[in-house]
This record gives C-alpha cells, sequence and structure tokens, in this order.
C-alpha cells in the first residue's frame, strides 16, 4: 500500500513538473522550437520508467513492404530489432519492433487533432511482416481467436491488428470539452470514410487521447 501510494506521488509530482517545463518551453517565440521541447519533455519522462532495453525515437515508421508512415512525433520501440538512425533518435524504424507511436501537440485544436489522428492513421494502414518470433505467436493467437468461433479469415486478420503498434495522443493542454472532443474525432472519422484496417474490423483510432490543462469548449 505504502509503495502504491508513493508512486502516485511520483506521478503528480512527474505531472507537475512536465507543466511547468512545458510553460517554459511556450515562453520560447519559434512554434516548432515549442514543439520540439515539449516532445523532449515526453521523452526524458518515458525513458524514466521505461526499461533500458526501449529505445524512444522521432522519425517514421516503415513496413515490409517498404511502405512508410507519417512523420511520427515519438516512437517506443524494442531496441533488439533493427535501428536504422539519420542521428541519434531520429530515424526509420520496422514496424514489427515498434510498440507505440505518440503524437505530441502544445495545445489540442481541431485542426491540431486531425493531424494527429491522420498520422495515427498512417501508422495504421502499415501491413506487419511474419518475421520469426511474430509468426507463431500470430498463429498461435489466430488460433485462439477461431476456436472462438471466427472464421480462419477473420481470426487472422484479427489477430493482425492486435500485433500494430498501439498509438496514442498526448496534448500538454486543450480547447476542447469532452464532447466537443468526441464530436471532432467523430467527423474525422466520418470524413475519412470510417476507416477500418478490413472487413470492418479494428477502427483505426488511437488507443487514447489524452489532454492536460483541463478541456474546455471550442470557442
Amino acid at each position: 500500500m505504502i509503495a502504491g501510494i508513493d508512486s502516485i506521488r511520483w506521478f503528480d509530482h512527474f505531472e507537475t513538473t512536465m507543466g511547468h517545463e512545458a510553460e517554459q518551453a511556450g515562453l520560447l517565440e519559434h512554434s516548432s522550437i515549442v514543439g520540439s521541447a515539449r516532445e523532449f519533455i515526453v521523452k526524458r519522462v518515458l525513458r524514466s520508467i521505461l526499461p533500458p532495453i526501449i529505445h524512444i525515437g522521432t522519425g517514421k515508421v516503415v513496413d515490409f513492404h517498404g511502405k512508410k508512415s507519417r512523420q511520427i512525433d515519438i516512437i517506443v520501440y524494442d531496441s533488439r530489432f533493427p535501428v536504422f538512425e539519420i542521428q541519434s533518435g531520429i530515424g526509420i524504424y520496422l514496424l514489427e519492433g515498434v510498440i507505440a507511436t505518440i503524437e505530441v501537440k502544445s495545445t489540442l485544436t481541431k485542426k491540431s487533432l486531425f493531424e494527429a489522428l491522420d498520422n495515427t492513421l498512417s501508422i495504421l494502414q502499415l501491413t506487419p511482416g511474419l518475421v520469426s518470433t511474430t509468426a507463431s505467436r500470430w498463429m498461435a493467437r489466430a488460433n485462439a481467436i477461431e476456436a472462438e468461433g471466427y472464421s480462419r479469415k477473420e481470426a487472422m486478420r484479427k489477430a493482425g491488428f492486435e500485433f500494430m503498434p498501439a498509438t496514442y495522443v498526448f496534448s500538454f493542454t486543450s480547447k476542447f470539452r469532452a464532447k466537443g472532443l468526441c464530436n471532432n474525432v467523430d467527423k474525422w472519422f466520418c470524413a475519412e470514410g470510417k476507416p477500418v484496417l478490413s472487413d470492418d474490423y479494428c477502427a483505426v483510432l488511437p488507443r487514447v487521447v489524452a489532454c492536460g490543462g483541463g478541456l474546455r469548449d471550442v470557442l
């Protein structure tokens, strides 16, 4: 119980520190510098809580067909896979090694939300390859899903989605209330033709859209 309380205090402290550092970054005049500074803050927090085997980078994700994603703010990567970097922390990352992606926004507006969702879509439109370590687990999961009553084709597709990276959107502040955020996500979803991976399975959306600083209405 004490450990749990200490963990909560630790994360509360991090939240406060991140807020102060984000405000300091906002004093910079160039918007791209502000964005980079705030991405750095998030990366530093992740490095402090993730094991050393996890690599934190920025760049694009590529699948086994050679198709690339859009530029991604933060890529959480299994360093046991090859890392192709043009400089430290910036490069091209194999889809099979990507654990999660995070889009970082200073303030969540309709424009920045749609940009983040577009980047998320570019990740989930990639095709994972059946590398040796993944193939057996993929097949085992597909077999388990098929045993639940799904067809083999459905089971393979459903299992495939589970091997895709988790995607997230994080913003330090927001101009939305919760209802406005949901409405705008729905607008993007409909405008993109209600994108799914295949045959109405697994809507292409982030796992979580997290906003700090309180949600409020868009004026």
